[in-house]
């Protein structure tokens, strides 16, 4: 099951409804990967959309603390990424060259969350996982600079 259309998600959490957290919502849920706030601040501008990067750290904000978004792992060059509050959870490969994003749709550690929680009865309600390395476009870059 996906995220929540925008109104459900603001009627339920009792939140004022703007047209720039609508707008940033509408990007959130059009993606399959976690953004950073400079790629949504891009999404928009390029859709020819007024708001400044300053509001789209705000709204960030905001939607984190009402629950509406999570923040995810952060790009090698540390820029936190963020995505929509789904009922599944994805984990995501990260390309440190180009910072491409790629969701992992199965979860290699279910059975390892399980076993953790027996062990030490720990309530564990979530956990995140990034693998860190280059994509096979970077990876063709970097052989060709090694070999000279």
């Amino acid at each position: 099951m996906g995220a929540q259309s925008f109104s459900e998600q603001f009627s339920d959490k009792d939140m004022r409804m703007t047209k720039q957290r609508k707008w940033v919502y509408e990007v959130f849920s059009e993606s399959e990967v976690p953004l950073s706030a400079e790629k949504i601040y891009r999404t928009l501008i390029n859709e020819e959309k007024s708001i400044s990067l300053s509001t789209i750290y705000r709204i960030l904000r905001f939607f984190t603390t009402k629950g509406v978004i999570t923040r995810g792992a952060t790009t090698d060059h540390h820029k936190a990424v963020y995505e929509l509050r789904r009922t599944e959870h994805k984990h995501h490969l990260v390309c440190v060259g180009c910072e491409k994003v790629v969701a992992v749709n199965n979860c290699p550690v279910q059975s390892y969350q399980e076993s953790l929680q027996k062990s030490t009865r720990f309530d564990i309600t979530e956990h995140r996982l990034a693998f860190f390395g280059y994509c096979p476009d970077c990876q063709g870059g970097r052989e060709s600079k090694k070999n000279k």
